[in-house]
């Protein structure tokens, strides 16, 4: 067996690879190594079936203890935003009675479990503020006063700017998947430090589908699969990829090229899913620290997440095109 392998269980229903364990806070720096990953395995504090009780933990914590005056900010009363919840690390808000929305607080609570166990995110280092709004008048009105350089075209929005991050979302028929999709950008840029912009956004668009419908019910699915099924079929290069460094450089063959790489890792099997978590676990604010965006984009050129599939998974393009040549409901 595998010696990476023996922490995962394979997830039937949905087809992924449970990942029940959370690196210990000490995790050493990364190095690119056999020694070090089998080390990380012995390591792994296993936290199998507790990611409930882990949620409910930090909503406890969260409520009562954030961070002095950032707790302050997340509980204090909005007079637009009369209606508020707190769910851990969420301080979610709206203009609407919340009670008709429950399935938005078991949606976040669904998606901070799934980040931590399946791909060992550590909990949030600072709160998140969840906007809803009952109309696009409303929403837009939000948006005009209190940031005013924001596009006003667009039915969610994630702003962080020092502080916790705010999410934006108007009432409409997306809403549980843009809430699902920022969401995840909050929690990942509220756990880990400068995330490379292809990963971010490739996470986002794969946790923005309802929990056991993510491997099948993506529409990039069916293009990406068309053309790994080509004569001559070619995954789509992942250097690229990571070369970019701003939001704008993101088009829509950028999301589905880094939507269909977060998908293989996940997906394609335990060691895929394991180097994946590694290399998240290398962005946590404690590898971070002190390090400017800046040197992070040089550092991420010296260890990018290409380098570890290389040593780990020599063959990662060949097994990208047969993962979506084989993959079936």
């Amino acid at each position: 067996m595998n010696q990476l392998g023996h922490i995962y269980k394979w997830n039937s229903h949905s087809r992924h690879f449970v990942f029940p364990a959370l690196f210990p806070t000490g995790f050493r720096n990364v190095v690119w190594t056999a020694a070090a990953l089998r080390e990380t395995s012995r390591d792994i504090i296993s936290i199998a079936a507790r990611g409930i009780v882990l949620y409910l933990l930090l909503a406890c914590v969260f409520t009562g203890m954030l961070f002095g005056q950032e707790g302050d900010l997340l509980r204090q009363p909005w007079p637009e935003l009369p209606n508020m919840v707190m769910l851990g690390p969420v301080s979610c808000r709206a203009d609407f009675p919340l009670v008709e929305i429950e399935e938005v607080q078991q949606d976040i609570a669904r998606l901070q479990t799934d980040l931590i166990r399946y791909l060992g995110i550590p909990e949030p280092q600072e709160g998140i503020i969840l906007c809803l709004f009952n109309t696009q008048q409303a929403y837009c009105d939000f948006v005009k006063r209190k940031y005013p350089m924001a596009p006003l075209d667009r039915p969610a929005l994630y702003i962080k700017a020092g502080g916790p991050g705010v999410l934006l979302i108007q009432r409409d028929k997306d809403m549980l998947l843009n809430i699902r999709h920022e969401m995840t950008h909050a929690y990942l840029n509220a756990a880990l430090r400068n995330i490379p912009i292809w990963l971010d956004e490739g996470l986002a668009k794969y946790f923005e589908t309802p929990q056991g419908q993510r491997g099948f019910d993506n529409p990039f699915l069916q293009s990406v699969q068309k053309s790994a099924s080509r004569l001559f079929g070619r995954a789509p290069s992942l250097e690229r990829l990571e070369k970019l460094q701003m939001i704008h450089q993101m088009g829509e063959r950028e999301y589905r090229e880094s939507w269909a790489w977060v998908h293989f890792l996940i997906h394609e099997s335990p060691l895929s899913q394991k180097l994946l978590a590694f290399y998240l676990r290398s962005l946590t604010p404690e590898k971070q620290y002190g390090i400017s965006m800046e040197q992070s984009f040089i550092n991420q050129k010296k260890t990018p997440l290409t380098k570890l599939l290389e040593e780990f998974l020599p063959d990662y393009r060949k097994d990208f095109v047969e993962h979506f040549k084989n993959w079936k409901p």
